[in-house]
C-alpha cells in the first residue's frame, strides 16, 4: 500500500474502535467503490485485497467520520467527486502530484471542518469557487491550469495562514480585500497577474508576487506606513519608473526583491532607513549613477544584489562597514577604480561577484584575505599584473573566474591550496610560462578555462589524474608536445578544446575510452598519422541502431593539421562537414571531396615517376662519368645537377586541399527545428508524436506536456511542447541556446529546440527509458525495497547532488528538486529535469544569460516558506527530502 491508503485507513480503524461494527461495512464499501472509480496507472492500490474488511466500500458520501484523506504522489487521475462534500468531518485533503482534473467542485464549501487543502501539482482548470471552507488555514492550489481571476470571496476566509496560487493562469488584478487577512503568506508567483499591487495587500507578513506581470505598487496613503510587511518578493515582473520611496518607509522589511523588472534613475539614498534589512536584491533594472554612501545603515544586510543595471563611479568604501555580508553581486554593471580597501572587513562573505565592470589595479590583498570565499568573480575587468601566491589562503573557494583580464606571468603554485575548487577560468589573458603540477592535484576540479594566453610547455599529463574533470580548455596557447595517452582515463570529460597550440605527433586512439565526450577541437596543430577509428566508440547509447542514434561526440574539428589516410567511415557519416577535416593535404575519404582510391592511385603514379627520374639521372651520371676525365667533364656535371634541379621544379603540384565550411545550407521559408547534434526535422517529430497525440504523453507539468517521440529509423527522444504564454521567438532561441550549454551526465541535456508560431514552443531531450524517482519510491514500497535498496538510494543522491552542484556552480538555481524531476536513462543513471524552464515560459525583462533562474515552486516546502524564497539552500533541502 502507498501512503495515501494509509492514511485513508487510519480514520476507519479509529473510527471502528469508537462505534463498533454497525459502523464499518457501508465505510469500507464506500473505499472499493473509490478504488473501483480511480484510474491507477501505477497500481497503488492493489493492496486493497477484497478479501479484506476494506473491500467492500461503497461511496464517499458513506465515509461520515473521515478525517483525513491522502492520496498524493500516486499519479491518479480522474475528477473529485462530489459526494467528498459529504464528509462533513475532514479536516485535511492532501492531492498533490497526482494527475487529477476538471473543476474543483463547488460543494467543497460544505466541508466546514477543513483546514489544509492541498491539490497541487494536478491538472485542475476552470476558476476557483467563489465559496470556500470558511475554516481553512493551508491552500495550495499551485502548478494546475485555473483561470479567471481571484475571487475577492477569499479574503472571507479569516484563519487564512497560508495560501500558494503559483504558478497557474490566473489573469486580472489582486483584490484589495486581501489585506484583511492579517496572519496570510501569500504566493502567488508565476501567473498572468497584471495591474498595480493594491495598498491594502502590505499589511500582509510576506508578500511572493514574482513572475506575473504586475506594473506597479499601489502605495500607502499619505503619511501612512505598512506596519507587518517583512518579506516583499516583487522580482521578474514589468514594473518600471523610480524606486517608489514610499518603500523606504516600511521598516519592518526585511527581505526585499525587486530584481529583473524595469526601474530606473537611482538607488534612494534612503534606502538606509530599512535597518533591519537582510536581503535586497535589485539586480537585472536599469538603475544609474552611484551607490548611496546611506546603504551603510543596513547593518543586518546579509545580500546585496545589484548586479546588471548601470552603476558606475567607483565602488564605497562603506560598503565594507557591512560586516554581516555573505553574499556581495555587483557585476554587470559600470564600476571603475580600485577594489575598495575596507572590503578586508567583510570577514563572512561567500560570494563575491565583481564581474563585468572597469575596475582595475592589481588583484587586491583585501580579497585574497576573504577565506570564507566560496564563489569569487573577477572577469571581465581591467586588473593587471601577475596574480599574487596569496590565491593559495582562498581555501574554501569553489568557483573561481579571473577570465578577461589583463593578467600576466606564470599562474601560481599556490593553487595546489584550492583542494574545494571545481571551475577554474584563467581565459583570454595575457599568462605565460608552464602550467604548474600542482592543478593535478585538485581533486575537485570539473571545469579547467586555460584558452586565449600565453602558456607553453607540454600538454599537461597530470590532467589524466583529475577523474571528474568535464570540460578542460587550453586553445589559443602554446602547448606543445603530444596529446597523453592517459587522457583516456578522462570518462567524465565531455569538452577536449586543445586548437590553435603547436601539438605533434598521432591522435592517440585511447580517446575513444572518453565516453561521454561531446566536444573534441583539435584544429590548427602539426598532429600527424591516421585519424584513429576508435573515436567512432565516443557513445552514449548501446547498440545504437544506426549512425545517426549517436550520441556521445557532438563536435569534431581536426583541420588544418598533417594528418593522412582515409577518415573512418563512423565519423565521416557522422560530421558531415568538410570544414572538421580541412586543411589536411594528405587527408582523403567522405566528406572531404577527395577519393582515397584515387589519391591512393595518384600517389602510386608519383612514386613510378620518382622512381624512373632516379635510375634515368643514375645511368646519365655513370655514362658521363665514363666518358669526361677533364675540367669540361666537371662543367657537364653541374650543368647537368642544375637542369636536375629545373626538373624537380616543373614537378607536379599537390592536390587542392581547400574544402567548404560551415554548416549545410537550409531554406529561408519559416522556423527550423534546430538541432546541436542530429539532423531532424519538424515533421519527422510530428510524425514521432503522433500528431501529439494523447498517448504519447509522458507527463505533464506547469511547463507543458512531454511526449514520447518515435522516429522511423528507431531514434527516441523526448519533446516537450511548452504551453501558451511562451516568450517572444527571438528571446525564446536565445535563452535556449544557453540553456543547451548547461550539460552534466546527471542533468537532462536540451539537444535542440523549435520555434515557430506563438502557440508552439517545443524543446528536445534525449528519451529517458527508467522512468523517475517517484515511480521507483512507489514501486519500492509495494516490493519490501527491493527495486530501491539504501546502495542505490546513495548512488542516486550522489549524482543528483553533482548535477545541482553543476548547476548551482552555473548560477542556476533549480527551485523544484523533487522525485517526479529525478530521470534514469537506460543505465539506470538519474538525471535532474525540469530546471531553467521559466525563462523559456514567463516574458521577463532582457537580462544577461547569465544571470541566476529560478525554477517552480510547486509544493511549497517548509524550507521555503520560512526563507520567503527559492536558493540554492532550498535546492539542497529539497534535494534530500526527495531521496529520503
Amino acid at each position: 500500500m502507498g501512503s495515501g491508503t494509509q492514511n485513508l485507513r487510519a480514520p476507519l480503524d479509529h473510527h471502528q474502535e469508537g462505534g463498533g461494527k454497525a459502523t464499518q461495512k457501508p465505510q469500507t464499501q464506500a473505499l472499493t467503490s473509490i478504488k473501483q472509480n480511480l484510474h491507477d496507472p501505477l497500481g497503488a492500490l492493489t493492496g486493497w485485497d477484497p478479501t479484506t474488511p476494506l473491500s467492500s466500500i461503497d461511496q464517499f458520501a458513506s465515509l461520515t467520520s473521515l478525517r483525513k484523506i491522502s492520496l498524493r504522489s500516486n499519479f491518479f487521475n480522474g475528477t473529485l467527486p462530489h459526494s467528498l462534500a459529504k464528509c462533513t468531518l475532514l479536516r485535511a485533503l492532501f492531492l498533490q502530484y497526482n494527475s487529477f482534473s476538471g473543476n474543483l467542485p463547488r460543494e467543497i464549501s460544505n466541508l466546514t471542518n477543513l483546514q489544509v487543502l492541498n491539490i497541487a501539482q494536478n491538472r485542475f482548470s476552470g476558476e476557483i469557487p467563489r465559496s470556500l471552507p470558511v475554516s481553512l488555514k493551508y491552500l495550495d492550489l499551485s502548478s494546475n491550469t485555473f483561470s479567471g481571476s481571484i475571487p475577492s470571496s477569499v479574503s472571507d476566509l479569516a484563519q487564512l495562514q497560508l495560501i500558494n496560487l503559483s504558478y497557474n493562469q490566473f489573469s486580472g488584478s489582486i483584490p484589495a480585500s486581501f489585506g484583511q487577512l492579517q496572519s496570510l503568506e501569500y504566493l502567488a508567483n508565476g501567473n498572468r497577474l497584471g495591474g498595480l499591487i493594491p495598498a491594502a495587500i502590505g499589511e500582509l507578513p510576506k508578500l511572493q508576487l514574482g513572475f506575473n506581470g504586475f506594473s506597479g505598487v499601489v502605495g500607502p496613503e499619505s503619511g501612512g506606513c505598512f506596519s507587518v510587511l517583512q518579506v516583499l518578493d516583487l522580482q521578474a515582473n514589468h514594473i518600471r519608473g523610480v524606486f517608489p520611496l514610499w518603500l523606504t518607509r516600511v521598516v519592518t522589511l526585511t527581505i526585499l526583491d525587486v530584481s529583473r523588472n524595469l526601474f530606473s534613475g537611482v538607488v534612494p539614498a534612503e534606502i538606509g532607513n530599512l535597518s533591519r534589512l537582510e536581503e535586497l536584491k535589485m539586480g537585472g533594472n536599469g538603475f544609474k549613477e552611484v551607490v548611496p554612501v546611506e546603504i551603510q545603515q543596513c547593518r543586518s544586510l546579509q545580500v546585496l544584489d545589484l548586479h546588471g543595471n548601470d552603476l558606475s563611479g567607483e565602488i564605497p568604501e562603506v560598503l565594507g562597514d557591512l560586516g554581516g555580508l555573505k553574499v556581495l553581486s555587483l557585476g554587470e554593471n559600470q564600476f571603475s577604480g580600485s577594489v575598495p580597501g575596507s572590503f578586508r572587513n567583510l570577514t563572512g562573505l561567500e560570494t563575491l561577484n565583481l564581474g563585468g565592470n572597469g575596475l582595475n589595479g592589481s588583484l587586491p590583498d583585501e580579497v585574497m584575505g576573504l577565506s570564507n570565499l566560496t564563489t569569487l568573480d573577477l572577469s571581465g575587468n581591467g586588473f593587471s599584473g601577475e596574480i599574487p601566491a596569496t590565491i593559495g589562503s582562498l581555501n574554501r573557494v569553489m568557483f573561481l573566474n579571473l577570465s578577461g583580464n589583463g593578467f600576466s606571468g606564470r599562474i601560481p603554485s599556490s593553487f595546489g591550496n584550492l583542494l574545494r575548487l571545481s571551475s577554474l577560468d584563467l581565459s583570454r589573458q595575457s599568462l605565460s610560462g608552464e602550467l604548474p603540477s600542482e592543478l593535478a592535484g585538485l581533486p575537485n576540479l570539473q571545469v579547467i578555462a586555460l584558452q586565449e594566453n600565453m602558456l607553453s610547455g607540454d600538454v599537461h599529463e597530470g590532467f589524466s589524474s583529475l577523474l571528474v574533470l568535464r570540460y578542460l580548455n587550453l586553445s589559443s596557447n602554446g602547448f606543445s608536445g603530444q596529446i597523453p595517452l592517459t587522457f583516456g582515463f578522462l570518462k567524465s570529460l565531455v569538452v577536449l578544446s586543445l586548437s590553435k597550440n603547436h601539438i605533434s605527433g598521432l591522435i592517440p586512439p585511447e580517446l575513444g575510452n572518453c565516453s561521454d565526450l561531446e566536444t573534441l577541437e583539435l584544429e590548427s596543430n602539426s598532429l600527424t598519422g591516421n585519424i584513429p577509428g576508435d573515436l567512432s566508440r565516443l557513445l552514449h547509447l548501446k547498440i545504437p541502431v544506426n549512425v545517426a542514434q549517436i550520441s556521445g561526440l557532438v563536435y569534431l574539428n581536426v583541420s588544418r593539421n598533417n594528418l593522412e589516410g582515409g577518415i573512418p567511415a563512423l565519423l565521416g557519416s557522422r560530421f558531415n562537414n568538410p570544414s572538421a577535416f580541412a586543411d589536411n593535404p594528405r587527408l582523403c575519404g567522405k566528406p572531404l571531396p577527395r577519393n582515397c582510391v584515387d589519391v591512393e592511385a595518384s600517389n602510386r603514379r608519383k612514386r613510378l615517376i620518382l622512381l624512373i627520374a632516379v635510375v634515368v639521372s643514375g645511368a646519365c651520371m655513370l655514362a658521363l662519368c665514363c666518358c669526361f676525365y677533364t675540367y669540361s667533364l666537371l662543367r657537364w656535371r653541374k650543368r647537368l645537377k642544375q637542369g636536375a634541379a629545373g626538373e624537380k621544379k616543373r614537378s607536379p603540384a599537390r592536390p587542392s586541399s581547400n574544402g567548404s565550411g560551415g554548416r549545410g545550407s537550409t531554406d529561408n521559408g519559416g522556423p527550423k527545428l534546430v538541432m546541436f547534434n542530429n539532423k531532424i526535422t519538424l515533421a519527422e517529430t510530428t510524425e514521432a508524436t503522433r500528431q501529439f497525440d494523447e498517448e504519447n504523453v509522458l507527463s505533464r507539468t506547469r511547463y507543458g506536456l512531454v511526449f514520447k517521440a518515435c522516429y522511423s529509423d528507431g531514434m527516441v527522444l523526448s519533446i516537450r511542447r511548452l504551453p501558451d504564454g511562451s516568450l517572444d521567438e527571438n528571446m525564446f532561441r536565445k535563452e535556449a541556446e544557453f540553456l543547451s550549454k548547461v550539460k552534466h551526465r546527471n542533468l537532462t541535456v536540451l539537444r535542440g529546440y523549435y520555434a515557430g508560431a506563438p502557440d508552439m514552443r517545443l524543446l528536445v531531450y534525449d528519451y529517458m527509458p527508467n522512468g523517475n524517482l517517484a515511480t521507483l519510491l512507489q514501486e519500492a514500497s509495494h516490493q519490501d525495497g527491493h527495486v530501491l535498496n539504501w546502495p542505490m538510494r546513495h548512488l542516486i543522491a550522489l549524482g543528483i547532488a553533482r548535477g545541482l552542484a553543476f548547476l548551482h556552480t552555473s548560477n542556476i538555481v533549480h527551485g523544484d528538486v523533487k522525485p517526479q524531476s529525478v530521470l534514469f536513462d537506460a543505465d539506470f543513471e538519474a538525471h535532474l529535469s525540469d530546471f531553467g524552464l521559466d525563462r523559456l515560459t514567463i516574458a521577463t525583462p532582457a537580462e544577461p544569460s547569465t544571470s541566476a533562474t529560478v525554477g517552480t515552486l510547486g509544493y511549497v516546502s517548509p524550507e521555503a516558506v520560512l526563507t520567503g524564497e527559492v536558493s540554492k539552500e532550498a535546492d539542497c533541502l529539497q534535494l534530500r527530502h526527495s531521496i529520503t
